[in-house]
């Protein structure tokens, strides 16, 4: 105890000298007790990180793994300390990256991706980065290695890779926005479906597609539906960078996370502008052939190939003299319009071709 109060730590050394008087050396020892402080502490901190902490000598032996290291790779410390480092390469490693991480660590420090192996031989991709321990004169004196697991990112990245190479040969437009509607990405199907490309479009919002003809509460019901997760599938009328309006047939989905939570939309569409161009036509020749059979003056049916009526014109309804057409096409030609036994029996023989 100091004359203030305070307390200091010390070291004391004593003993009793021959005229019994006791002689007691102390040594003020507060720094070297912080120095074991930060010592604990940095050891603490790296057994509770997550990441893989390992600490070599300057030939690359290992001195220190922490827990996460000695779970990660399945080794238990004492098959682990005073062995190369290299015990947990994996030899599929190109020969040129590995040589490259010790130099580049010496200059300061080495980031990258490499196989790494566990006990059991598994192999697994890990994301590394080393560092070059100093003393106080500066001298390198050990090296550190981080490594995290990337199992799951590289399978994402993969996985990413072949649906992207996928999206790009697709016939479809295909658009990826975020949760707020910025897009990220469009394959070159959409760019050469509206003529906009994706330096155009990316970090926008799809507005620039839309025409006047959908209301707001359209965009609105189809917003509320995807929002709340459900698949919106649905026809849309587009505007082209050149002003053309087209048809789209367009399948919008929500993307959620592991935890359930929507990330981004997807939307995959198709041009169908031809179709709905045959579709018009169709219905223009459709109503110009009713209205021909319709107030055509000789009699026109339609029937099974037993006789049935399916369809019957005005002037036949009007010949056989019934009230109405649902009261005609209860006929069946053959029994009840041709009353000559031999007409009858041709028409039976025509029908049944």
């Amino acid at each position: 105890k100091r004359k203030d109060g305070s307390l200091v730590p010390v070291e004391i050394s004593s003993k009793m000298l021959p005229d019994g008087r006791l002689q007691a050396i102390a040594r003020d020892i507060t720094e070297r007790k912080q120095a074991e402080q930060k010592i604990n502490l940095l050891a603490h901190t790296m057994q509770s990180v997550g990441e893989c902490v390992s600490i070599t000598d300057m030939d690359d032996i290992i001195s220190f793994v922490n827990e996460a290291f000695l779970k990660t790779y399945g080794f238990s410390e004492g098959e682990l300390i005073g062995k190369p480092i290299g015990i947990v390469r994996s030899p599929n490693n190109p020969p040129e990256l590995i040589q490259k991480i010790l130099p580049a660590t010496m200059r300061g420090g080495w980031r990258g991706e490499l196989l790494n192996k566990r006990k059991d031989g598994m192999e697994f991709p890990v994301s590394l980065s080393t560092s070059v321990v100093q003393d106080e004169q500066g001298k390198p004196i050990a090296l550190v290695g981080v490594a995290t697991d990337i199992t799951e990112r590289v399978e994402s990245r993969n996985l990413v890779d072949k649906l992207s190479s996928a999206l790009e040969q697709t016939a479809d437009a295909v658009i990826v926005t975020d949760r707020k509607g910025v897009v990220e990405y469009v394959n070159p199907a959409f760019e050469q479906t509206t003529g906009y490309s994706k330096l155009e479009v990316v970090g926008k919002t799809p507005r620039i597609l839309k025409s006047e003809v959908h209301p707001a509460s359209f965009f609105e019901r189809m917003w509320n539906r995807i929002l709340e997760g459900e698949v919106f599938r649905g026809i849309f009328v587009n505007r082209k960078k050149n002003g053309d309006i087209f048809f789209e047939e367009k399948t919008i989905s929500p993307l959620k996370d592991k935890n359930g939570h929507i990330t981004h939309f997807v939307s995959a569409g198709r041009d169908i502008t031809e179709r709905k161009k045959i579709e018009e036509e169709l219905r223009a020749s459709e109503e110009k052939y009713r209205s021909l059979f319709e107030d055509l003056r000789d009699v026109v049916y339609e029937s099974t190939p037993d006789g049935k009526l399916l369809s019957l014109n005005p002037a036949g309804i009007a010949l056989f003299g019934y009230a109405s057409k649902e009261e005609a096409l209860a006929l069946n030609i053959a029994r009840d319009v041709y009353v000559n036994p031999a007409e009858r029996e041709n028409l039976q023989k025509v029908l049944s071709k």
